[in-house]
């Protein structure tokens, strides 16, 4: 006993519409300049069902974005503040959302992660770390260096070893 298919590749269910070339055309055309609520209204179909066929048109490199929200001068903006700025105020200062602003910097690969001075919860300042890292190199021991600069030994062996300071995190920045 076969059971007959569930769906027929042919035919659209009953309470659906079939999408016509004529009907991508004008969601092709419509699109880019409305809201998906105008276009859906123009042809007769739901918000939803225009947001799933815009991405099947997308995959198929049939529709571009919507708009192109950040100019390159903002993206530059973006990739130059990132050290020194939170995205809210990356944001703030495009007149963006936090949420575009999160958005784009991760497509282009910029990331926001705060070191150094640059951390808002920074207890040892940069200059201290690298005094670490200078006596240290110079043969001194931890504990030594701890009683010096007025830490806990592990804080100095903790700095030494994964501390970074804003200048790692450009250097490493400028190496890509």
């Amino acid at each position: 006993m076969n059971p007959e298919p569930m769906k027929t590749p042919e035919l659209c269910p009953k309470h659906g519409h079939v999408w016509t070339p004529e009907d991508d055309e004008l969601l092709i055309s419509l699109y880019p300049d409305n809201t998906a609520a105008i276009v859906a209204a123009r042809l007769g179909r739901t918000v939803d069902t225009i947001y799933r066929r815009v991405a099947i048109l997308r995959q198929e490199y049939r529709i571009p974005p919507q708009k192109n929200y950040f100019t390159d001068k903002q993206k530059d903006f973006i990739r130059d503040n990132c050290h020194a700025m939170t995205y809210q105020q990356v944001a703030d200062h495009l007149g963006k959302s936090k949420e575009s602003v999160e958005t784009v910097a991760r497509i282009m690969g910029v990331s926001y992660h705060k070191t150094g001075n640059l951390h808002p919860n920074t207890i040892y300042p940069d200059s201290d770390v690298l005094r670490v890292r200078a006596l240290r190199d110079e043969g001194m021991a931890f504990r030594e260096i701890a009683r010096i600069l007025g830490m806990p030994r592990t804080t100095a062996i903790r700095i030494y070893h994964k501390r970074k300071t804003k200048a790692d995190t450009i250097a490493k920045r400028q190496s890509q």
